[in-house]
């Protein structure tokens, strides 16, 4: 919601000048938004997703962007669930009946790996 402490742009995502910044106003980036204005102004096919939640809203906004045309990639290690089943179940809708392609940052694995951390 507009205004609250979860709508903030954490300081390391701050948009630069070229950077388009749409509100989301339901599950979906795209319901209610001008996000596919957006992408089609910029020619873009391809829409990248992160965030949170994977069952709700990274789920509602891949449905979208998938019935769109667009391409998309769920970064796996870049969006959460509520609960591990839940979770689970948003990736394999996601990739199996949505057609997404689930991507990996690394990111777990930089930090799991022995010696890694401050």
């Amino acid at each position: 919601m507009k205004a609250t402490r979860g709508a903030k742009v954490v300081d390391a995502l701050t948009p630069g000048p070229y950077d388009a910044v749409v509100s989301k106003t339901s599950y979906s980036g795209f319901f209610g938004s001008r996000l596919d204005e957006v992408l089609k102004e910029r020619a873009l096919d391809t829409v990248r997703l992160t965030g949170c939640v994977s069952n709700i809203c990274v789920l509602y906004t891949a449905a979208d962007a998938s019935m769109r045309g667009y391409d998309v990639e769920v970064v796996e290690d870049a969006v959460a669930g509520l609960d591990p089943q839940d979770h689970a179940f948003a990736l394999r809708q996601m990739k199996g009946v949505l057609g997404c392609r689930l991507a990996d940052t690394g990111a777990r694995k930089r930090l799991t790996a022995p010696g890694a951390g401050p």
